[in-house]
């Protein structure tokens, strides 16, 4: 029995699979698990946030006279209420939680990320008051309040939310901060050479499908971040349109070294296009016809990419090694665990790193993709059993680079599940997953959804590992 279990454990290693601490509660980054969701991420285009497709234009009435908002690279830079925002300090605007940082709830009647608190002694700023919940400014004048605030006759800093100008009074304009769109399926380089040939500004590089304003058609646009949480369009148009049918990319710095490529999807099947800094892009061309979609792709030791897709409406993942056409590698019933992840339906969005085996032992292709399955147990509700409806979750799986197409799944799946009060499973779908340089911290990315992914909430971000907190 123990040799056996010698044998698990070593192959679970070579796979990608390492051992964490069972007491301390401090975790290697290893890009598995567990992760710390930090909740949406900070996209912005100009000043302004990109926000849920749903969820409107949004921002609060402001005398026409004030000045502009302080810039800021974080909120230790803003005043207490305030938060930097797209490199603004000023009082958030939000319509939902997963809008807001750790700390902060949103206040849904005033329509603003605001500190919780249970007493005033826990407030930070200057004359300030646990009321409700939430901590709020007392003043005498506008002049006491802090960015888009006012005060109130009653002595109070208030906001007045829009969403355009229509809402505001005369002498006031509507300060936009949030703009809605539809974000998907991103993809992520961090380091000099997500920059290609060109070596600019920026330790992550994102690439991400969005909708047109209309929401008639995507294209790819590019994104940088010095932290991997808050990231900006740059440049602020679409570096990929394809007219107006590019979808899912996933970039990779090319065999050379010099550049980048770029897969992506498209109605006719998936593309390939070149590109000396990830910005200015050649001639694509079709390499993997027909009903394949969301590639994740990976350059080999050889220097042969590496492209693992899903077949129609996430029927399983395939892999395309540069000729011939995709074979299938992965499917629902190797996702399904007896306990852990059950009836698993569908798996897709397949997203791919080469591992060269300095951290794990083996040269290993690691493998995160989405899945459609039944997660907790029945749960009991007023005496009834009651079966937890099934939902999107990020899986992991890995085989070795000699054989990219053995691919074993993770024996603890799902890796990353958002839940709510026990029972409320989020939906999370097309993952991205990238190391900070610096090698301490992984970064997930993924499809924020409802549990049934009716709601699109964005792109959100998690992190491993969790950061522990101070003793």
């Amino acid at each position: 029995m123990r040799a056996r279990l010698v044998v698990l454990a070593a192959l679970l290693a070579g796979c990608g699979y390492t051992p964490q601490d069972s007491f301390t509660g401090a975790r290697d980054p290893d890009g598995i698990s567990s992760w710390q969701d930090l909740g949406a991420l900070e996209l912005c285009l100009a000043n302004e946030r990109i926000g849920p497709p749903g969820a409107g234009a949004g921002g609060f009435c402001v005398d026409q006279s004030t000045p502009n908002e302080a810039i800021c690279s974080d909120d230790a830079a803003c005043n207490s209420r305030e938060r930097c925002v797209c490199g603004r300090c000023t009082v958030p605007f939000c319509s939902s939680n997963s809008e807001c940082r750790a700390g902060s709830s949103c206040n849904f009647a005033e329509k603003r990320c605001s500190a919780e608190c249970n007493s005033s002694a826990e407030c930070k700023g200057k004359g300030e008051q646990c009321s409700s919940g939430f901590c709020k400014g007392r003043c005498a004048a506008d002049a006491d309040c802090q960015t888009a605030e006012v005060c109130s006759s009653a002595g109070r800093c208030i906001v007045a939310a829009c969403a355009g100008q229509g809402d505001c009074l005369a002498g006031e304009i509507c300060k936009i901060q949030r703009q809605p769109r539809a974000t998907a399926q991103p993809t992520v380089l961090a380091g000099d050479a997500a920059h290609g040939s060109d070596r600019g500004r920026g330790r992550f590089v994102m690439w991400f499908e969005m909708a047109s304003l209309a929401g008639t058609t995507r294209a790819i646009y590019r994104a940088v971040s010095e932290d991997g949480v808050s990231y900006r369009l740059d440049p602020a148009s679409a570096v990929l349109e394809d007219a107006g049918d590019a979808r899912a990319p996933s970039v990779i710095v090319s065999g050379a070294g010099a550049g980048l490529t770029m897969y992506y999807e498209t109605a006719a099947g998936v593309r390939r296009a070149e590109s000396p800094d990830g910005i200015d892009f050649g001639t694509p061309e079709t390499v993997i016809a027909g009903d394949f979609h969301a590639p994740g792709a990976a350059l080999g030791p050889d220097g042969k990419p590496l492209v693992y897709v899903h077949k129609g409406d996430r029927a399983g993942l395939a892999l395309w090694r540069g000729s011939g056409a995709p074979e299938d590698v992965f499917g629902p019933s190797q996702a399904t665990l007896p306990e852990l992840w059950r009836d698993v339906t569908r798996v897709g969005s397949p997203y791919a790193l080469v591992d060269d085996g300095s951290d794990l032992g083996l040269p290993v292709v690691r493998v995160w993709f989405d899945a459609f399955g039944a997660e907790s147990g029945d749960s009991v509700q007023f005496g009834m059993v009651v079966p937890l409806p099934p939902n999107d979750s990020i899986g992991y799986c890995s085989g070795p680079v000699a054989d990219p197409s053995k691919l074993i799944s993770y024996p603890y799946n799902p890796v990353f599940d958002r839940v709510v009060a026990f029972l409320d499973h989020r939906a999370e779908v097309a993952p991205a997953v990238v190391r900070d340089p610096s090698g301490e911290v992984w970064f997930l990315y993924y499809g924020a959804a409802s549990a049934d992914g009716m709601t699109q909430e964005g792109i959100g971000v998690a992190r491993n590992p969790p950061q522990v907190p101070p003793p």
